[in-house]
């Protein structure tokens, strides 16, 4: 996971940004700071929890000042077969990735700087039906959703918010979801118009750009960054 976090954390502080993150997992928060250097800062905690996240923007806001930008990233994603769906799978796709969502933006309210953008991470099983994902792709047009309707809320607050649909990008949640990696490497050169599965670096350049004031008049957006899967 890291590997995917530590790209897009790469392109923030090559443009001179201090970055925040903000995860579960303590010993690879440490390893992630370690690796990126005296710009990068961890701070542990969920989504799911609304008193990490007040404890978050609090840690922020009192040693770095106003919030420039939140990408909201955390996300999981599970493959289940529809006929043995359980409840418990159902909640935590939602409770991470559209409820986590919502909560990351609605704390972030008293601490964002005018002309602040945010970026949710979205997903192009979001717009094209794949098997097995049920919860997790009704989980992501939720979030799309929220892209448009807390903007709705707060572009006349000078906050713009977009969202991007990555498709099939090559991190390591291929093989926590069961996946065969190089399976997936050749069903997207049969598939995906550029012939290849997407790099970190695709989705960190396209959440670099919406985050940046090259994309001052963009709001409410869902940039779609999947080699042309669902477009061509």
């Amino acid at each position: 996971m890291f590997y995917t976090v530590n790209c897009r954390v790469q392109r923030f502080l090559q443009e001179g940004a201090t970055v925040v993150i903000f995860a579960r997992n303590k010993d690879e928060l440490e390893i992630a700071v370690n690796q990126l250097g005296d710009r990068c800062f961890a701070f542990q905690g969920s989504v799911t929890s609304q008193e990490d996240l007040t404890k978050l923007y609090r840690y922020v806001h009192k040693e770095f000042g106003k919030l420039d930008i939140i990408f909201a990233n955390a996300g999981q994603g599970e493959f289940t077969q529809l006929d043995v769906v359980t409840e418990d799978h159902f909640d935590r796709m939602f409770n991470v990735n559209t409820k986590g969502v919502f909560f990351t933006v609605q704390q972030a309210l008293p601490y964002l700087s005018s002309g602040a953008s945010i970026v949710i991470n979205a997903s192009i099983s979001g717009i094209k039906g794949f098997q097995q994902l049920e919860a997790y792709s009704a989980s992501k047009v939720a979030a799309r959703s929220l892209a448009r309707t807390l903007s709705a809320d707060l572009a006349c607050k000078g906050i713009r918010i977009n969202a991007i649909s990555p498709g099939l990008i090559d991190t390591p949640i291929h093989t926590k979801m069961g996946v065969d990696g190089e399976n997936v490497r050749e069903g997207a050169r049969q598939a995906i118009p550029l012939g290849r599965i997407g790099k970190p670096e695709d989705v960190a350049n396209a959440v670099a750009f919406l985050a940046s004031d090259e994309a001052a008049y963009i709001v409410g957006i869902d940039l779609i960054v999947d080699g042309g899967l669902t477009q061509v």
